[in-house]
């Protein structure tokens, strides 16, 4: 097998000089056919507490308040179930009839768009790692926990079928469990990877089809799509040499490899193809946008200062704060202060030529909420407004030609100071949007701030009809 090397590599760098918008075009976004209409950005919004019911919802569509004129109507609110320690709830997924959310111990799957609870998994565990893409057949991947505790170790996989509400298989991991692992769905694999070791399972019946123990090298996180791409690490720190690997997903061996440049020391796939990823290097935590050619070289390096927001988390496929496409980069700048002593707020959407590195254009929140964008889809890059002052949270489709921006949906804005209805936005926690409608989930509960607990799981709206059919499927 070939090896190709990346450039060598120095951290740090000049921010690019932002050049006036060029006539080239864009190319459609490679599909991922598994993701069926749905994506994920690092977004968190938690609302006003309302009246709890029975199953579990608050209040329902018949309690929310009705929505003006061209606002998005409320379709979904759950409950976060109080939790003694901070515990992960990874996974949400819009299957166009039920919204499923990970809770403690299981999965809930709500009906859409009646809001009411269609069916309850329990796995008598916490999930440790979900797959961010569905099957065609609406089955997801995730890796359960021995206990809800958030300590307790990953012990097993399972497929779940999100129509019917049950698990079609569920296997102990071979090898022994891990305390830390991650999942990810390709063609007809389910491929994870956890402490110490590796594995693909077939998708229709979870029979194992390989399994790798660690020695020098180890998988350190998959990406899925219509293949597999692994982030594996060899060594140990400071010597420690990281790869990005196209694997086979039926067999697990590797076909092609990239090695990534020297002084680097985290990675997340921020896209399988074209290949983009975002990386740490030295101590930074992430510190540049890396892309890279099919020859296994790097085409170019966009440095993320402290002008940026960091659009990843820890993990190998948590890139939820920015879109890629065959062109170019979409990443959001930090909030900062307006062109005025008055003016509020704001921050832009950056379009950077991937090739070259080179900033193109920026769209600009203009005071109204910040801007992120997560998603590209066939009309162009999608983005995310967060709630302003007496404004509601938007769905935003901006021209990857010039920045434009065009209102897919809106929220209905939140009752006073839209600050106190907002917990927090980060790079961790994803967003669902697909079928027209927007869902908000929370990925960690129990913390340990108690002037702002964590009162709902996950909200949902749906987009007035005329709006739903400008939405082509998003993918990431």
């Amino acid at each position: 097998m070939p090896r190709l090397r990346g450039s060598a590599y120095s951290g740090g760098g000049t921010d690019p000089a932002v050049s006036p918008p060029h006539g080239k075009g864009t190319r459609p976004a490679h599909v991922v056919v598994l993701v069926a209409a749905s994506v994920v950005v690092a977004l968190v919004v938690l609302l006003g507490v309302l009246a709890v019911t029975a199953d579990g919802r608050r209040g329902g569509p018949d309690g929310f308040h009705e929505p003006r004129r061209g606002e998005a109507r409320q379709v979904l609110d759950l409950e976060a179930p109080g939790a003694n320690a901070p515990t992960t709830v990874p996974g949400g997924w819009a299957t166009g009839e039920v919204f499923a959310k990970t809770t403690l111990g299981g999965v809930r799957g709500v009906g859409l768009p009646d809001g009411k609870t269609r069916w309850t998994i329990d796995l008598g565990g916490g999930v440790c790692a979900a797959s961010s893409g569905q099957t065609a057949d609406h089955g997801v991947a995730v890796v359960v926990r021995a206990g809800e505790d958030h300590d307790a170790e990953c012990t097993s996989v399972a497929l779940l079928d999100l129509t019917t509400g049950t698990v079609v298989w569920r296997w102990k991991l071979p090898g022994g469990p891990g305390s830390h692992a991650s999942i990810a769905l390709a063609g007809r694999t389910v491929g994870v990877a956890w402490t110490g070791h590796s594995a693909g399972f077939d998708v229709a019946t979870g029979k194992r089809l390989w399994h790798r123990d660690e020695t020098w090298c180890r998988d350190r996180g998959f990406v899925g799509g219509e293949g597999l791409t692994a982030v594996v690490e060899c060594g140990n720190p400071p010597k420690m040499k990281s790869y990005v690997k196209r694997v086979e997903p039926r067999t697990g061996e590797p076909f092609w490899e990239f090695e990534v440049p020297k002084n680097v020391r985290t990675v997340r796939i921020a896209s399988a193809d074209p290949l983009t990823l975002v990386v740490g290097a030295g101590e930074e935590f992430v510190s540049d946008v890396l892309t890279v050619g099919g020859d296994g070289e790097v085409e170019s390096r966009i440095p993320l200062s402290s002008r940026y927001r960091r659009p990843c988390g820890g993990e190998v496929d948590s890139c939820y704060s920015m879109a890629v496409d065959e062109n170019r980069i979409y990443l959001a700048t930090q909030e900062h202060n307006g062109a005025g002593p008055k003016d509020p707020t704001t921050n832009e959407v950056m379009a950077f030529e991937r090739r070259t590195g080179r900033a193109v254009w920026k769209s600009s929140a203009d005071g109204r909420g910040l801007l992120t964008p997560f998603a590209r889809v066939g009309g162009g890059v999608l983005a995310y407004r967060s709630p302003g002052r007496g404004t509601g949270a938007e769905v935003l489709l901006v021209d990857p030609e010039n920045g434009g921006q065009r209102r897919l949906l809106r929220t209905p804005a939140p009752e006073g100071d839209a600050s106190a209805e907002i917990c927090s936005t980060g790079e961790n926690v994803p967003l669902v949007f697909a079928d027209g409608r927007l869902f908000l989930q929370e990925t960690t509960l129990g913390d340990d701030d108690p002037d702002h607990p964590k009162s709902t799981l996950a909200v949902g709206f749906e987009a007035p009809p005329g709006r739903q059919r400008m939405l082509s499927s998003p993918v990431k």
